[in-house]
């Protein structure tokens, strides 16, 4: 990655709309492509930059989708979405209707995936109890549901500089948990 004042000075850099926000990057044979920092993608001007960090409370069902859906999603990025249930009480619901990354090798997805975290703490979700969920390719068979055990869910996206896929929509509620057995029948259970 160039810094943005590299940019400026190299006249590759430019475009007929102006100068990279953030930086660029010259593809083989001279191409410039403007680029942006992490938690930020290119804004559909080419040039520009936009904040790619999502935070939702879901209150009514909703959709959300990867950025510039459905057309290819930028390469060298990284979003996140923040889901959060407005009741603590109730969980997370995900539903994709559509979802085309870039495909795994061997089983592991190593170059564009979505990793899917069941709580807010990173560090606790990354423990062996909690770990990410991690998804690349497509899904064969939609809609694919993904329900938390939780009020919150944190998914991101990271994206590396070989391939641009369309990425994925995806619709969001909440529902109550399951209900457990009553205190009684716990009692009745462990006697």
């Amino acid at each position: 990655w160039k810094d943005a004042r590299t940019c400026v000075a190299d006249e590759r850099c430019g475009t007929p709309a102006g100068r990279c926000e953030h930086g660029c990057r010259l593809e083989a044979g001279g191409f410039p492509t403007c680029t942006c920092m992490q938690g930020f993608v290119l804004a559909d001007d080419g040039i520009s930059c936009k904040s790619c960090i999502h935070n939702i409370t879901i209150g009514e069902p909703g959709r959300s989708a990867s950025p510039h859906f459905p057309n290819n999603y930028s390469r060298d990025s990284e979003c996140e979405w923040h889901i959060r249930s407005a009741d603590p009480n109730k969980q997370v619901v995900i539903i994709f209707d559509v979802f085309r990354l870039e495909p795994g090798q061997g089983g592991v997805c190593r170059k564009d995936y979505l990793d899917v975290f069941f709580h807010p703490d990173e560090q606790y979700a990354a423990s062996e109890a909690y770990a990410p969920f991690r998804f690349c390719g497509y899904f064969s068979q939609r809609p694919v549901t993904l329900t938390s055990h939780t009020s919150f869910v944190k998914m991101r996206l990271r994206t590396d500089s070989s391939g641009e896929y369309p990425g994925f929509s995806f619709r969001y509620t909440v529902q109550s948990p399951p209900a457990g057995p009553s205190d009684e029948e716990m009692a009745r259970q462990n006697s």
